[in-house]
């Protein structure tokens, strides 16, 4: 989702476009702080990656539907960073859940495709989202980003035990994904 959509901005918290490029700057921050303290606090994060995979969806909408709702500028930041750093964690914890549990020569292949998939849905998503938000209305596209983000949690949570991270497993995601 792209935080700094032009309309957001004007429409939404009555600021000048500029604000477009400090709620992406202030969105990526987050995501290096996310792997700052995955780094710091990679014992803890390791131990619940799980918790990560499955609830940050749930997390990233809440998230969302603050950021969507509020009319602050400032509360659009902190949302922003917030969501970055949640986006981080849910990132470096399913790569991590990946690599532990995919056939080592498959690797290549699974984030090969991982990779296409999210590059093609990305693109898709922003093109839909911006002609909903066109022709909808800003806080339409984000309640929608809410929705999509809980369907995704939900699917996560129903498929959990192929994010457990049991060695009985391997190859289990490998053959999901493949």
């Amino acid at each position: 989702m792209d935080f700094g959509h032009p309309f957001y901005v004007k429409e939404q918290l009555h600021l000048g476009e500029e604000w477009w490029g400090y709620i992406n700057s202030v969105f990526f921050g987050g995501m290096v702080i996310g792997g700052l303290l995955s780094v710091k606090f990679s014992q803890s994060v390791e131990k619940n990656q799980q918790f990560f995979v499955l609830f940050g969806p749930f997390c990233i909408a809440v998230v969302t539907l603050l950021f969507g709702t509020t009319t602050h500028g400032a509360l659009a930041l902190m949302y922003s960073a917030l969501y970055g750093i949640i986006e981080q964690w849910k990132l470096i914890c399913l790569q991590t859940i990946l690599q532990k549990n995919a056939r080592m020569d498959a690797l290549p292949h699974v984030f090969a495709v991982q990779g296409v998939i999210s590059s093609v849905t990305f693109g898709i998503s922003t093109l839909l989202m911006s002609f909903i938000a066109d022709v909808y209305g800003i806080r339409f596209s984000f309640y929608l980003s809410v929705f999509c983000f809980f369907i995704s949690g939900w699917i996560s949570y129903r498929q959990r035990k192929i994010w457990s991270d049991k060695e009985s497993q391997k190859g289990e995601i490998t053959g999901t994904i493949l």
